[in-house]
């Protein structure tokens, strides 16, 4: 049986949880105890380790195989001094099983993470939702300067979720904590705001108007679109509601329409859309060209299907400042196939 001890001084009752004793070797011949001492005294540069067994045939196979210059000479001297610091050793191990118990408990107040208990110098934890284990790996590292580990790659999770995060000292593992909780804020805050002049600086075409409020009407069925929602404050303002809900496209979006005659222009309208798997709020968007286009093009679909073999004439009447949107689409839509004025009262 070969026990790897490299993580065994920074378990619970540390050195004391160690089989490298003569004692226990010698009453356990086919027992091998190996041990990296780069892991808990913090020296990976020195390469130093130790294989340990009372069997001695096999400890004369392995020397045969052991090059001759098996430990450099900053190795030797480290092991010439290590006895005068062992009790310093020891507490310092202490301390850090302490530091550890108090990060832990830390780290399972991150509703993201779940984390799995350990006993070495390391936490591997399962990222659960929100992110994937490499997007937050990237987010600390670019945002905060914050290494940790993606295990997301390793055959062993099988395409888990999963990251590991060293323990360090107090202040180090504080600053951890802290850069995931404000990450969840950012997250949270991290949706597009879409103002006018960015979505008109699009250049939409009228037919793509057209087309996408064909597709919505078809989805009308297929979707949850409860009764506007109306406030009102005083004659002439309001506040208009109207949520919906798209299964297919996995969207929540609500418009908000605001009506104060004395404010330039007097009818302004928003919306705001959410991811309906997660409640992630992705856009707030002025909602003044959509309505407009959408205006437009509903009434295009309207000429398109409804109008009599005969009509030779289209009026747009008391549309106000929709007016330019029926304008824009029935030019771009319906031009040459009937004439068309406008009067905005």
């Amino acid at each position: 049986m070969v026990v790897d001890e490299s993580f065994v001084d920074f378990s619970e009752q540390s050195v004391d949880n160690t089989l490298l004793t003569n004692e226990i070797l010698e009453e356990n011949p086919n027992l091998v105890v190996v041990k990296s001492i780069s892991k808990s005294y913090g020296v990976p540069g020195l390469r130093l380790g130790i294989l340990a067994s009372s069997n001695l045939l096999l400890i004369d196979r392995v020397r045969k195989n052991v090059p001759i210059w098996n430990i450099n000479s900053f190795a030797e001297f480290y092991m010439q001094i290590f006895n005068k610091y062992e009790q310093d050793y020891k507490q310092a191990c202490r301390l850090f099983i302490r530091e550890r118990d108090r990060f832990y408990v830390d780290l399972q107040q991150i509703g993201y993470l779940r984390v799995i208990p350990s006993q070495a110098n390391y936490f591997l934890c399962e990222v659960i939702s929100k992110y994937s284990s490499k997007e937050l790996t990237e987010l600390l590292l670019n945002e905060y300067n914050i290494l940790i580990k993606d295990c997301g790659t390793k055959k062993a999770f099988r395409n888990g979720e999963y990251i590991r995060i060293a323990v360090r000292s107090t202040l180090d593992n504080q600053r951890l904590i802290d850069a995931l909780k404000r990450i969840i804020i950012v997250k949270k805050m991290a949706m597009k705001i879409i103002d006018f002049e960015t979505i008109r600086n699009l250049s939409i075409s009228p037919a793509d108007c057209v087309k996408w409020v064909e597709t919505a009407l078809r989805m009308k069925y297929d979707s949850c679109l409860p009764h506007k929602i109306s406030m009102t404050k005083e004659p002439d303002v309001f506040f208009n509601r109207m949520p919906s809900y798209l299964p297919s496209c996995g969207r929540f979006g609500v418009k908000v329409v605001s009506r104060f005659p004395k404010r330039e222009p007097a009818l302004v309208s928003d919306i705001l859309l959410y991811d309906a798997t997660n409640g992630d709020f992705l856009a707030l968007m002025d909602g003044s060209w959509i309505t407009a286009m959408r205006t437009g093009a509903v009434a295009a679909l309207s000429i398109q299907y409804l109008r009599t073999s005969s009509a030779q004439g289209i009026c747009i009447y008391g549309t106000r400042q929709h007016c330019s949107g029926n304008t824009v689409v029935l030019d771009g839509c319906v031009r040459g196939a009937v004439e068309h004025s406008s009067f905005v009262l």
